[in-house]
């Protein structure tokens, strides 16, 4: 249990001095991440305007909203009130 408390508080110690190393590893995990969430959600975003298929309407109720309320069912051409 000494090596995880150590290790913590070189942990810690890094985050606090901002060490460069960590901080160029973090940029690049960022950076890394959000191009592939920009990708990933360009494409299927083209795929959902441009594509049609069965349950269409119900993906872009999931994507747009967790949550879906009536702006999400007019958006997704729906009557809300059905």
């Amino acid at each position: 249990m000494q090596d995880f408390g150590h290790v913590f508080s070189l942990a810690l110690g890094l985050i606090a001095t901002a060490d460069a190393e960590l901080t160029e590893i973090i940029l690049l995990s960022l950076k890394v991440s959000l191009s592939a969430a920009g990708v990933l959600g360009l494409g299927l975003g083209a795929t959902l305007a441009i594509l049609r298929f069965p349950g269409r309407g119900a993906a872009d109720v999931l994507l747009m909203h967790s949550k879906p309320d009536e702006e999400a069912f007019v958006a997704a051409g729906w009557n809300a009130s059905t």
